[in-house]
C-alpha cells in the first residue's frame, strides 16, 4: 500500500473512532496490559452509540462506501 493511498483511507474513516484510536495508541505505554484491554473495551461501547457506527453497519449491509459525520 503506497502512503497516499493510505491516508486516503484513513481520511475517509470515521472521525470519532480515530480519535479513540489515537488516544488509545498514545496511552498504552502507561498501562498494563489488562488495563489496557478494558480501555479499548470502554472505547468501543462508547462509540457503537455513534451515528458513524450506525451509518457503518447501514453502509455494510447496502454495499456501499459509508458517509462519515464525526457525529
Amino acid at each position: 500500500m503506497t502512503a497516499q493511498r493510505l491516508a486516503e483511507e484513513v481520511a475517509g474513516a470515521a472521525p470519532a473512532a480515530l480519535l479513540a484510536t489515537r488516544r488509545l495508541i498514545d496511552t498504552a505505554p502507561n498501562r498494563t496490559f489488562d488495563d489496557q484491554l478494558d480501555a479499548e473495551a470502554a472505547s468501543i461501547r462508547g462509540l457503537v452509540t455513534t451515528a458513524d457506527f450506525a451509518e457503518g453497519v447501514t453502509a455494510f449491509f447496502e454495499r456501499r462506501r459509508p458517509e462519515f459525520t464525526g457525529a
